[in-house]
């Protein structure tokens, strides 16, 4: 049992007033370019999913990616995309990157972001019995805690009879991943049921 649960492009990230999730504690101004994880990238044309931009990010592990959408100003989507290590960032500038035969531009944010070792991810391995491979049910119940945008969702293989692996790629660790991860720890219906736990994300090299 494996494949892609869900292919299609992945909606923008939704935001709401009584949110709950975390915010971004390492934001620092004028953080030097070597240290900083933070990238802010602009001409993105507007119909790219957050898919395409995880698919071509491929220099290490990312802690958040979020989309600002176009506007009457500026016409193509721009991105604020963090790395877990600054050298992951540097390389990724260093390199460049198109999309859809576009050139992106990249430079780092002005807003910078320090290094993060943590063994967290913005990927979940949840390894459920086969009733509960259900996206629905699972996108409601994130989404009764939290406010997040997928990446995609993919269906592993389990080592236990009857089960499988869902394993959701979020945008980003905090408010998202870790948020969910929690969530589903805590919640008394799942447990003794689903087991859950961070992956590898498939932008480390």
């Amino acid at each position: 049992m494996r494949g892609q649960l869900d292919s299609s492009p992945a909606p923008p990230l939704r935001t709401h007033s009584n949110y709950r999730g975390e915010r971004n504690s390492r934001l620092i101004r004028c953080l030097p370019d070597h240290a900083n994880c933070a990238l802010f990238i602009t001409n993105i044309p507007v119909e790219v999913s957050i898919a395409e931009i995880f698919d071509i990010i491929d220099t290490g592990a990312v802690s958040s990616l979020h989309i600002q959408p176009a506007t009457e100003v500026h016409s193509t989507n721009a991105a604020f995309l963090v790395f877990m290590t600054p050298k992951a960032a540097q390389t990724f500038k260093q390199r460049g990157a198109w999309i859809r035969g576009r050139e992106l531009n990249i430079m780092y944010n002005r807003e910078g972001v320090t290094a993060s070792y943590a063994s967290q991810s913005r990927v979940l391995m949840v390894d459920v019995p086969a009733y509960l491979i259900n996206i629905s049910y699972w996108l409601s119940f994130f989404s009764s805690f939290c406010a997040f945008s997928i990446d995609r969702i993919l269906l592993q293989p389990s080592n236990v009879s009857g089960s499988g692996i869902m394993e959701f790629r979020f945008a980003r660790i905090e408010g998202q991943s870790r948020m969910c991860l929690k969530g589903i720890r805590e919640s008394p219906t799942l447990q003794h049921i689903v087991n859950v736990s961070y992956g590898r994300d498939p932008c480390k090299p």
